[in-house]
């Protein structure tokens, strides 16, 4: 479970569109989605598969994203949910839950954006230590219906920084 817990924690944080009335980006990634791609829990271990699905559904008038779904690797699963606002062009707040995320509360995060590229900096909460990880994302839109997230943070034991997933999603 914890593999899924962190990794769903950091989707949640790393598929977060940006926010605001009729944005670009938000109308682009709102949607059902799938996604797949690897994950990785510490800089040495072997990547393992990941799926997704999300769905993304636009509200306050496209001032903000509601996010709801699934991820899983082989052996566990994670619920995803998150909403994005807007706080004035190209900057972003957001807030979600889910196994990842939600031990201790939520994970709040701020991003800066375009219309087809999001950075994203979060402080998540490990779901078995209950300590924080600081994570950070980019979230790049292609223009054929895909959208690919990378996230990345640095260990903890080991002050190595690594990728921690990799995952591009493609409309349902």
């Amino acid at each position: 479970m914890k593999r899924v817990a962190l990794v769903a924690g950091l989707i949640v944080v790393v598929a977060s569109p940006p926010a605001a009335a009729d944005d670009l980006l938000l109308t682009r990634l709102a949607g059902e989605w799938i996604g797949r791609g690897i994950v990785r829990q510490k800089p040495d271990a072997e990547p393992e598969r990941i799926y997704c699905k999300i769905e993304n559904e636009l509200r306050a008038g496209g001032a903000a994203l509601r996010m709801e779904g699934r991820c899983a690797v082989a052996d566990q699963t994670a619920r995803i949910a998150i909403t994005l606002t807007a706080d004035g062009p190209g900057h972003y707040t957001g807030s979600g839950g889910g196994l990842g995320v939600a031990s201790r509360g939520q994970t709040k995060f701020t991003a800066t954006g375009t219309q087809d590229r999001l950075e994203i900096d979060a402080d998540l909460i490990n779901t078995q230590t209950h300590e924080t990880a600081h994570a950070t994302a980019v979230i790049a839109v292609a223009a054929n219906g895909r959208y690919g997230v990378q996230a990345r943070m640095t260990d903890k034991e080991t002050g190595t920084p690594f990728t921690v997933s990799e995952i591009v999603f493609a409309a349902k």
